[in-house]
């Protein structure tokens, strides 16, 4: 294929309908500030978006094109088929703790790409990717390599992914050595260092302190009793409203919150953890609290139905393999809220989720393996165990001071919330609905309508914020005026 040479913005990374409603007017700001006149589309598929007047309106400016297929990348992978079968040698033979292991950034990202997506194929309670499925992800790695270097010799100054994981990691690694990168989550969309991550909830240190800066005391304790109360930005959370009040269900006080198992924990790579991903620690995890002194309970996550996964499957087994029974003193939550776990909790486990931080507003130091928004600007607000038997340790202490969070980390904890949740998200702007892999198509048609309506009424308001991004902006804000 000829490949004629644009200068160009690439929208891809499997972008939702609804989500490109919002991302085009943005990346219009972005073009109007860089004099770029042509976009290109790993999507073909975009009619639905193309039909919206505002849309169409926009597009009409620029130089469309679509990227040729996903088949034609692999194929042009192969120009070099010895570096090729070296390649799916070396990644074939990959393992879950080779992952910890791997001190190159570049293929570590690769590496985790792999693994990640190597998990997403497969079924609810499969602890090892089969060899088919690793094979598949590595064809998709090898295609992303292969796009990501076919856009840099097409002109590409910069990319919006939708996303940083799985297969679109390995796309990562090589564009952000060359251009800048964009990506998304949540309704945030922030600018990707070359040499380390971000994410929509770990922010960079100076749009932190801005953002500090400019919040209201008021509306952060505002926003936190509503938050109580299950209304918030955050679906997880409003989800609780329905859950049974705590004097119904049994108490305990030694909680772990479970995160989705075949949903990535790879959009930021902490090298410094200690299990490899959600498996190995939950894996790790059960074995230890088996034989604790003390009462657990592992609480199922909130939104696990919607993605479409099945926890109990998982959990099941990971006690297989391990040839145990739940040990009589670890319980199963499906039904409790968080926050009314939380109330009376002294120890919490999370991976790396949004309950460290509840945790820490309700006066809790949490136990986390991965780095959080709290650990990167608090480091010592955190128990982060450096190793398995440091792990092992924090689980069997018996509660004290140790594991009480301090009132100024208590305040802190309740403005990141607010800035994670209100000042850097665009959801009261874009946003329809909250929309999960498991729901049926009219939760997705409901989503782009409201979507619709909500960019029509902030189009100005968009374009300056793509404009922005393209002067140095880190991360989405809401306050930019317009």
């Amino acid at each position: 294929m000829f490949l004629k040479k644009h200068r160009n913005v690439f929208i891809g990374g499997r972008w939702m309908d609804s989500q490109l409603l919002y991302l085009i007017p943005i990346v219009d700001g972005y073009c109007k500030e860089k004099k770029i006149d042509t976009i290109y589309f790993e999507r073909k598929n975009i009619k639905k978006i193309q039909e919206n007047e505002i849309i169409n309106s926009i597009l009409k400016n620029y130089n469309v094109i679509y990227c040729p297929r996903d088949s034609y990348f692999l194929l042009r992978s192969f120009r070099k088929p010895l570096r090729v079968a070296i390649f799916i040698i070396k990644k074939m033979a990959l393992k879950r703790a080779d992952l910890l292991g791997n001190q190159d950034w570049h293929s570590s990202q690769i590496e985790h790409g792999i693994w990640d997506l190597s998990v997403n194929y497969s079924p609810d309670g499969c602890l090892n990717p089969t060899f088919f499925n690793k094979f598949r992800s590595i064809i998709k790695s090898l295609t992303a390599i292969d796009k990501a270097g076919w856009l840099l010799e097409s002109g590409t100054q910069a990319a919006f992914l939708g996303h940083t994981v799985y297969d679109m990691r390995s796309l990562l690694a090589v564009l952000r050595e060359r251009i800048s990168v964009f990506s998304h989550s949540a309704y945030h969309i922030y600018r990707l260092p070359k040499l380390y991550d971000l994410s929509a909830t770990r922010f960079e240190i100076n749009f932190l302190e801005n953002a500090l800066g400019e919040i209201d005391d008021n509306a952060v304790k505002q926003y936190w009793d509503n938050r109580l109360n299950g209304y918030s930005a955050y679906e997880d959370v409003n989800a609780a409203r329905d859950k049974p009040p705590l004097s119904l269900i049994n108490v305990n006080e030694n909680i772990i919150m479970l995160h989705i198992f075949r949903d990535s924990p790879f959009n930021y790579i902490e090298p410094s953890r200690i299990f490899a991903d959600y498996i190995d620690w939950i894996n790790h995890t059960l074995g230890i609290i088996a034989k604790a002194k003390s009462n657990w309970v592992i609480k199922f996550h909130p939104s696990a139905g919607r993605w479409g996964e099945n926890q109990k499957v998982w959990v099941d087994s990971i006690l297989r393999r391990s040839n145990i029974s739940l040990p009589n003193n670890v319980s199963i939550d499906t039904e409790t809220s968080n926050f009314e776990m939380l109330k009376n909790a002294k120890k919490i486990i999370t991976y790396a989720g949004t309950s460290h931080l509840e945790a820490s507003a309700f006066g809790i130091k949490p136990i986390v393996i991965d780095g959080t928004t709290l650990d990167d600007y608090c480091p010592f607000s955190v128990h982060k165990p450096k190793n398995i038997k440091e792990y092992e340790d924090l689980i069997n202490e018996p509660y004290s001071e140790f594991f009480k969070q301090k009132l100024d980390v208590v305040n802190f904890s309740k403005q990141l919330i607010y800035i994670r949740e209100i000042y850097s998200n665009l959801r009261s702007e874009v946003g329809g609905l909250t929309v999960y892999r498991g729901d049926i198509q009219d939760v997705f048609d409901r989503d782009f309508e409201l979507t619709a309506g909500k960019v029509k009424n902030h189009l100005a308001f968009l374009n300056r914020l793509g404009g922005e991004f393209a002067k140095g902006l880190m991360h989405t804000v809401r306050k930019i005026e317009v």
